[in-house]
């Protein structure tokens, strides 16, 4: 999936990280670039289906979105 970067332009990003539901960080990310027009994309073709949590973490707080990946 892609994650827009650009929505997230203002705030200072320190990383991404993504967890499945059993608690476990599948993914790890805190070299990025982020302008207006920037899309991370996030290949999860490795990971089963199911439900997957996005962590944001930045200056002002940490952000959390669910992902659902079904094939």
């Amino acid at each position: 999936f892609n994650l827009k970067m650009g929505q997230f332009e203002n705030l200072k990003m320190k990383s991404i990280e993504i967890y499945n539901v059993y608690g476990e960080k599948i993914f790890y990310n805190n070299h990025f670039q982020i302008n207006s027009s920037s899309n991370l994309q996030i290949d999860l073709s490795s990971q089963p289906d199911g439900i997957y949590f996005v962590r944001i973490n930045t200056s002002e707080g940490i952000i959390s979105k669910k992902v659902v990946v079904m094939r």
